[in-house]
């Protein structure tokens, strides 16, 4: 931002905590704070001077240093870059990465000669399994005749197609090359077998394997069997008969009685006979009692002062190697008025209230009432033609009108049709049947039926078999 003007008056810097990318595996978006890659199967460190792709950058939604300690480490900044690309502050002498002092030169002893041939020179010669670790110099070298993508180290395992053929290179990356070219291979084969066979597949056991095989599907085929015959033994039904013991039939008539109860509340019904009355509190209400002065809001008053604000008027981003971004802003300031808002007040009378109780009167009172008092039975058998119970022995006192404990017909009536029979158990049962099925039936007639085999209980009655089908015209 352009100051040009203006009178910056003070600066203030913050902390923000950038993102870096490895190189390596691809990882993205990886937090300043770890100095490697957290990704399973890399820990690749952060080398910023030789691998430019990996420096520092802040992404719009970096989250800011909070913690004092923190951003006190941060404001120190990476004052040293030791030999393994480790940024190190100007209070530390040793590299908390390799443990290196200040001022180490990891390429002592390894004089190479890069060209663009295959093949390095070593002024003393490595191992076949030797670990090559490089070192800054190193990499800057490598990454500029091979290019950003290839590898900063080599160890016994790496990806495919990453073993630089130029270089510092040893003698056994033929064999890492044709052990991962193997391993690729072997690790798609795997993925056409469930996960339990990998282990006999990948260790070349055919005769495990067709065996585990074949016991899988043994031990399905045999779940499958066991489940259906289970459900199957516990619902396999045998045909069977009951025979019927008795055919009955049952008619009730609902018996009312007239009777006294004594009630309560604000009013009665208009037939009720009242035995007593009293004044209760039904509720209350708002009465005025008096006045009183009181003080209440009356807008406000305003003054204006003329005054001076900061305000940010620059900011930068500095992005460090030491995993933070320094951002520095710029105040300056500005004449501004400012509203001053004083309250005002003023005495109003207010009127003073208070709740009182409203009294009304409370009743107690006698209502009489028709209650279900009981049940008239009629039952019969199969000879008996189906009726109602009699009437005539209800109690009926009053030659006019009714008194209390007179009787009289209710609304509701009941009417059922059941069959008693025997099972093949010799148990007795009841149950309700259709119209229809009471009047077909006869006691002594044998019902088709079904049993459950496992334990001989009945299951259900064909009842509907018992019924006569019509002639047809």
């Amino acid at each position: 931002m352009n100051n040009l003007g203006k009178k910056v008056v003070r600066t203030a810097k913050r902390f923000r905590v950038g993102n870096w990318d490895c190189s390596n595996c691809g990882g993205t978006r990886i937090s300043g704070r770890l100095k490697h890659c957290p990704r399973p199967g890399c820990g690749q460190p952060r080398d910023p001077i030789s691998t430019p792709s990996e420096r520092i950058y802040l992404p719009a939604d970096a989250e800011y240093v909070t913690d004092p300690e923190e951003e006190q480490r941060a404001a120190l900044g990476p004052n040293w870059y030791c030999s393994c690309g480790e940024p190190v502050t100007e209070d530390v002498d040793v590299c908390p990465q390799c443990g290196k002092k200040r001022g180490a030169d990891a390429t002592v002893g390894y004089e190479i000669t890069y060209t663009n041939e295959p093949g390095t020179v070593y002024d003393q010669p490595l191992s076949d399994y030797d670990t090559v670790v490089e070192s800054p110099y190193d990499k800057a070298m490598r990454t500029t005749y091979q290019g950003t993508d290839a590898p900063r180290r080599l160890e016994n395992r790496v990806l495919p197609g990453n073993v630089p053929t130029i270089g510092r290179d040893t003698a056994s990356n033929e064999d890492i090359r044709r052990d991962v070219a193997k391993d690729a291979e072997e690790r798609q084969r795997m993925q056409a077998y469930p996960p339990f066979m990998q282990p006999f597949v990948q260790h070349k056991k055919p005769f495990v394997i067709a065996i585990t095989s074949v016991v899988a599907v043994i031990l399905a085929v045999l779940a499958v069997v066991g489940i259906t015959k289970v459900f199957t033994y516990y619902t396999e039904t045998v045909p069977g008969t009951v025979t019927v013991s008795a055919v009955q039939w049952e008619r009730s008539i609902e018996v009312e009685r007239l009777r006294t109860f004594d009630r309560e509340g604000w009013d009665y019904p208009y037939d009720a006979r009242v035995t007593g009355r009293e004044q209760r509190v039904k509720e209350y209400e708002t009465v005025v009692v008096g006045t009183e002065w009181v003080e209440v809001p009356d807008g406000y008053d305003v003054t204006e002062e003329e005054t001076t604000e900061e305000y940010e008027c620059g900011r930068s981003e500095t992005e460090g190697d030491d995993g933070y971004a320094e951002i520095t802003v710029e105040y300056c300031e500005r004449d501004v008025t400012i509203e001053h808002r004083t309250p005002k007040t003023k005495w109003v009378e207010q009127d003073v209230t208070e709740q009182q109780p409203v009294k009304a009167t409370w009743y107690f009172y006698q209502e009489d009432e028709w209650v279900t008092e009981r049940w008239l039975v009629q039952s019969g058998g199969k000879s008996d033609e189906p009726a109602w119970p009699d009437t005539s022995s209800l109690r009926d006192t009053g030659y006019m009108g009714w008194d209390i404990g007179d009787e009289r017909v209710g609304d509701e009536t009941r009417e059922a049709r059941s069959v008693d029979f025997t099972d093949s158990t010799s148990e007795k049962r009841t149950t309700l049947v259709s119209d229809e099925v009471w009047r077909a039936v006869s006691v002594g007639d044998t019902v088709p039926a079904s049993y459950f085999k496992h334990d001989g209980s009945l299951r259900s009655v064909d009842w509907d078999a018992v019924l006569i089908p019509l002639p047809s015209n």
